[in-house]
């Protein structure tokens, strides 16, 4: 056998000797690791950017609706989230601000709160106030049934105001989910509106209720009548207004003879009158207008009188001569001659009759009812005061807020 080498082995020995293209390829292998982890980690941060925009993007909405269910004002013990109360802002403000707009007293193209509704209060707080007033009837009625152990079933009410708003939403070619948000606000839908709505109604039903206890008796009703004839008889009588012939730009000298002439033939016309002749022939002689043909007499023989004024009430009259024609002395034929100064002119009036319209016994009667519930509810009003500590409606003084009307809910 050959002889044993017994040097001891090393690791410089058992290695191999790198060459310069070894050690390039290594490089590159350690690039390549290098490589695929800082890619991997790229994946992983950009999952968890993307899991945090899709968080935000979701969490938004949802915080602003969480936001909405919050105590947005507290009026006595009762908390008022945004979504109510911008529900019961616009069912209680809408008519109105509509009917406002449409008059030019606002102006839709700005906001109420850049719009003075007084020297003190904008339009924005003006509407903030009657709905805060509107609610806390609201609420007030509400606790009165519960007190006194009485419950309503309004669920036919509501489906008809949900068949109503679908309607709308129809008319306006809209989806009613786009509708309830354009109408009540932008988190409004049926299921978020329903207490609110359930509220408004119940007050509306408890409201009735109380109306129905508190109706007088007749001898209350007869008392008030007597007390406030004005408010509900009618009158009939005939009027012609004689208008003097003035030129543009008139001296007062001229001014002052054209009424004196015309002064005459208005005591011709009420001369002939209490000698016998009709008023309605003279009222065509003297040139009254001839009324429209829808006002002919029910038979369609007789032509209508154009002077006559038949079942008037003391507000529809001409205020120059309502107080004569209303008061209690007035008898059948009697006849005047009223001077209207500003417009250069003399009204001959004569008086026929005066009634006490059928309906006045029922109309009295519901006066007298809402009075009783109105003072009623305000007995109470002190338990139910606003409490906004975000100042989110930003009312310029804490006010006391008026005595609501008892029909109001039920609007």
């Amino acid at each position: 056998m050959g002889k044993q080498n017994d040097t001891p082995m090393t690791q410089e020995n058992t290695e191999k000797k790198m060459t310069k293209y070894d050690r390039k390829m290594q490089a590159r292998k350690e690039a390549e690791i290098r490589e695929k982890r800082q890619h991997r980690l790229t994946q992983i941060t950009a999952a968890v950017i993307i899991a945090l925009v899709v968080i935000i993007a979701v969490a938004v909405p949802i915080g602003k609706k969480v936001s909405a269910r919050m105590e947005y004002i507290r009026i006595g013990d009762h908390s008022i989230n945004r979504i109510d109360y911008d529900f019961m802002y616009s069912y209680f403000s809408n008519y109105t601000l509509n009917m406002y707009t449409y008059f030019g007293l606002i102006d839709s193209t700005k906001s109420l709160a850049d719009q003075k509704y007084d020297d003190n209060t904008t339009w924005k707080q003006y509407f903030d106030q009657t709905t805060v007033n509107s609610i806390r009837q609201c609420l007030i009625l509400n606790d009165d049934a519960k007190d006194k152990g009485l419950t309503y079933d309004v669920s036919e009410q509501s489906k008809e105001f949900f068949t109503s708003c679908e309607s709308d939403a129809t008319s306006n070619s809209m989806t009613l989910s786009a509708y309830l948000k354009s109408a009540f606000g932008t988190y409004a839908t049926k299921s978020s509106i329903k207490d609110a709505l359930t509220l408004v109604l119940t007050a509306s039903a408890h409201n009735e209720y109380l109306l129905g206890q508190n109706k007088p008796e007749q001898e209350k009703i007869d008392s008030y009548y007597a007390e406030n004839k004005n408010n509900y008889d009618t009158v009939t009588y005939n009027v012609y207004k004689l208008s003097a012939d003035i030129a543009e730009g008139a001296s007062d000298e001229e001014i002052t003879a054209a009424m004196a002439s015309a002064k005459e033939k208005a005591d011709q016309f009420m001369s002939r009158f209490i000698a016998g002749e009709p008023f309605s022939k003279l009222y065509t002689e003297y040139g009254g207008e001839a009324p429209s043909t829808d006002d002919s007499s029910e038979d369609d023989t007789t032509p209508a009188d154009g002077s006559l004024k038949a079942d008037s009430t003391y507000s529809s009259a001409d205020s120059l001569y309502s107080d004569w024609l209303f008061d209690e002395e007035r008898a059948a034929a009697d006849v005047t001659i009223i001077t209207d100064e500003s417009g250069h002119a003399y009204h001959i009036v004569a008086f026929q009759s005066r009634k006490r319209p059928d309906t006045a016994n029922d109309s009295i009667s519901d006066t007298l009812a809402a009075q009783a519930v109105s003072e009623y509810i305000s007995t109470k009003i002190d338990a139910y005061t606003l409490t906004d500590k975000k100042n989110h409606l930003d009312l310029p003084t804490p006010t006391e807020a008026p005595s609501p009307t008892p029909t109001a809910a039920a609007e």
